[in-house]
């Protein structure tokens, strides 16, 4: 009976706990002026209904209808996470999968989703590019020429090439011969390191709108070149061979906060702030290289065959600089690859190498600089001398090297400085701090509406408070600080009490963690999501929940699109003649499966193709134009299978299907995902 009371209270308490406060008491927490959640520079005029949409800010997502191929990814996600023996777990996933169909309510808004279409559709009509604001997330629109433009005048600035062909084929055929005859990769993971289907790595742009004129800031989406994987396997592999660390550079603000608040300021120092001027194009590679190599002949743990093995991915790496922008490929002359995983780290080996000749070897300044802090390209100061030195020093920050070239922001006779999301002043010979927040600076965040997990929207709001109670500050700019965030929740549908409850939550685990380690457990609530989670997880496999696509994603269209036959995935051939079907999955593109079940079927290689064994045997026909059909878009792995095998099975009672090989995988997981789509078809 205790016991039952003692159940019955916490209900009671979590209820109380969670429930919404309506009406908000918001009279306390002042309005606040934010940039807007979207700008639109273009000629579209969008309607009420749209710009009500818009506002809810790119992060949000909305509700989707519980649809058979809601089921079917969540399925497939679940069969991936899962080991092949473990039978039991999958049964008890099915049914929170059923009893999650039978409960489903129709919460989705097809009005929202009519409005996606609409948005769209008119930037079709209209020659509209949407993209992101560069350091905020409003969405910006562009008319196409306009945006165009401003990208074309960045390639003509940084001297990128026109490419007469696409060298993509080659760059995969020098990755693949470096990781065969690699002695410092597993075989394992020389299989992995292999993009099955390469393809141009694609530039856009990043609107800059707290800047004159608004250009774009390039980036480039580097995750579909050749050396991708090798890129990011060979930085892992250089920091732990050579045990890399640059002590001048910061990972964030809250590190900044606790290696100065300690720090004494001597009488007359000054903040000074500097920049480098387009670090990334302006790292010249040949330099680089022989640092490279340099650091990695004194490391001690490799022979040198594999320091040279090391070293050849690293250049090759650096070697694979070219990006697409409107069908046309380019390759940038000098400077690191844009998006590839090794270019911050060679962007920190080479400023590491300038910043010793400034701060460890002797020259006239050494004495003078108290700290030198940067982050990527953006530098903080101390320096302990007049104005006209900082002059100086600058002069000769300017003259270490040609391609590296740094500006100086001085303001307020050095006694303030604006850094990363910081304003730091000098005060009484110590630090004293402030959030610093630009004058474009929104109040996206998830909001409380959109269909996301109860632990991704309390993220932003997590690392919020974090940052208020680790940076110390006077009682004003704490209010001023708190505020805002209360005021950004609110903007976005939160209560008052929600917010504040998170707020406790990291006060209490700031103060435990002075006295001990802790570990906080996630907010629980009874979703199907968690339902699952709870059951997939155990102390070697963690989950991780993730959305379905948001407002954002779902509306640029900045990026150069890929046709679906350059794409791999799930793909069905269906004969010319007696409407049979062959059902196959490619990690490759489908481009270049399909031409080889033309290629049997034309040389009579019956063993290379089921689908050319049966035109052959019953002298049927095929038409590579409309007899193939894109079932399912997806990279190569354990994925593949699991959706193939699903679709085989999906097609197997009506005996039309040409595969030989129907003995496919077989799960509760696979079985339910093709009896649902059998009942929903019926």
């Amino acid at each position: 009976m205790f016991e039952k009371r003692n159940t019955q209270t916490r209900k009671l308490n979590y209820l109380i706990e969670n429930q919404v406060e309506n009406p908000q008491i918001t009279d306390d927490v002042p309005e606040i002026e934010f940039f807007p959640r979207f700008l639109n520079l273009s000629d579209c005029e969008l309607t009420d209904e749209e710009k009500v949409l818009l506002n809810k800010g790119i992060k949000y997502c909305p509700k989707h209808e519980l649809s058979n191929d809601v089921i079917q990814n969540l399925a497939v996600d679940i069969e991936n996470s899962l080991d092949r023996q473990e039978t039991a777990v999958k049964y008890k996933c099915v049914d929170t999968l059923k009893q999650c169909m039978k409960s489903n309510q129709p919460n989705f808004n097809s009005r929202e989703f009519s409005l996606i279409k609409q948005i769209k559709n008119k930037c079709i009509d209209q020659d509209v590019t949407i993209t992101k604001a560069d350091k905020n997330d409003s969405i910006v629109f562009f008319q196409t020429s306009e945006y165009d433009s401003k990208m074309r005048d960045f390639l003509s600035n940084n001297d990128a090439v026109l490419l007469p062909r696409d060298p993509t084929n080659k760059y995969q055929g020098d990755v693949k011969n470096v990781i065969k005859y690699s002695c410092l990769l597993t075989e394992k993971e020389k299989f992995k390191l292999i993009n099955k289907n390469p393809t141009v790595p694609k530039i856009y742009g990043l609107a800059k709108v707290h800047k004159t004129g608004i250009p774009l800031r390039p980036v480039v989406s580097y995750r579909t070149a050749p050396a991708f994987r090798l890129a990011k396997k060979t930085n892992d592999t250089y920091r732990y061979f050579t045990k890399f660390k640059n002590p001048y550079s910061t990972y964030n603000s809250i590190e900044v906060v606790d290696k100065l608040k300690n720090i004494e300021v001597p009488p007359g120092a000054k903040l000074v702030s500097f920049d480098v001027v387009n670090l990334f194009p302006s790292i010249p590679v040949p330099e680089l290289k022989t640092l490279l190599e340099e650091n990695i002949q004194r490391t001690t743990k490799l022979n040198p065959l594999l320091k040279k093995e090391l070293y050849d991915f690293m250049c090759m790496c650096l070697d694979q600089n070219y990006f697409a922008f409107k069908n046309r490929i380019y390759s940038q002359r000098d400077g690191l690859p844009m998006g590839s995983p090794l270019s911050s780290l060679c962007a920190e080996i080479f400023m590491y190498h300038l910043e010793k000749k400034i701060l460890e070897e002797e020259n006239e300044f050494k004495d003078k600089v108290i700290y030198w802090v940067r982050y990527v390209d953006d530098i903080l100061c101390l320096f302990s001398d007049t104005e006209e030195e900082i002059q100086r020093f600058s002069q000769y920050l300017n003259s270490l090297h040609r391609n590296i070239q740094f500006t100086t922001e001085y303001i307020n006779e050095g006694r303030s400085i604006n850094f990363l999301d910081l304003t730091i002043s000098l005060r009484n010979g110590k630090h004293e701090f402030e959030i610093f927040h630009k004058p474009t600076s929104t109040d996206v965040t998830i909001p409380w509406d959109s269909s996301h997990c109860i632990i991704h929207k309390r993220a932003a709001f997590t690392y919020y408070f974090d940052r208020l109670l680790r940076t110390p500050m006077t009682e004003e700019n704490y209010k001023k600080e708190y505020n805002r965030i209360l005021r950004i929740g609110l903007n976005n549908g939160y209560s008052l009490h929600w917010i504040k409850k998170i707020l406790e939550s990291r006060r209490k685990i700031q103060m435990c963690a002075i006295i001990c380690p802790s570990h906080q457990q996630s907010q629980k609530k009874k979703t199907t999501s968690n339902k699952l989670k709870r059951l997939i997880e155990t102390d070697t496999r963690k989950v991780a929940l993730y959305p379905n696509r948001v407002l954002g994603r779902t509306l640029y269209n900045r990026k150069d699109t890929l046709p679906n036959d350059k794409k791999s995935g799930v793909y069905k051939l269906i004969c010319n003649d007696c409407n049979g079907y062959y059902v196959g999955q490619t990690a490759r593109s489908f481009e270049k499966r399909i031409k080889e079940h033309v290629s049997a079927h034309t040389n009579k290689a019956m063993n290379k193709s089921n689908f050319a064994q049966h035109l052959l045997e019953e002298n049927h026909s095929f038409n590579p134009t409309t007899g193939v059909k894109y079932l399912h878009f997806c990279e190569g792995g354990r994925t593949l299978n699991v959706l193939e095998s699903i679709e085989i099975r999906r097609n197997n009672p009506d005996g039309k299907i040409l595969n030989f090989q129907l003995d496919v995988l077989d799960s509760p997981l696979i079985r339910f995902v093709t009896s649902v789509h059998d009942n929903k078809t019926k």
